[in-house]
């Protein structure tokens, strides 16, 4: 069973899946150039005391939705217990 989906978690999963079709959009400025990430990491903004942090669902192109659910989950009650840097 576990957590049912959030409609962030559905945007989490669509954007890693558009990262994986269009990996110009997944991409850093280097010296050398610009670089192509391998990886989808995705950064969720969670609201705390003061301000706001963004923890990063890691690899969100191969997590299913009922995982993407949880690792959110997770760590946005890590951020809000103040144990996300």
């Amino acid at each position: 069973q576990g957590l049912r989906p959030t409609y962030t978690d559905l945007i989490v999963k669509a954007l890693a899946l558009a990262l994986c079709d269009h990996p110009l959009l997944n991409a850093e400025f280097s010296e050398e150039g610009i670089r192509l990430l391998e990886h989808r990491h995705i950064g969720v903004a969670v609201a705390v005391e003061g301000g706001l942090l963004v923890p990063v669902v890691r690899d969100a192109d191969v997590l299913t939705l009922r995982e993407i659910a949880a690792e959110t989950n997770r760590l946005a009650g890590l951020a809000r217990a103040g144990l996300v840097l």
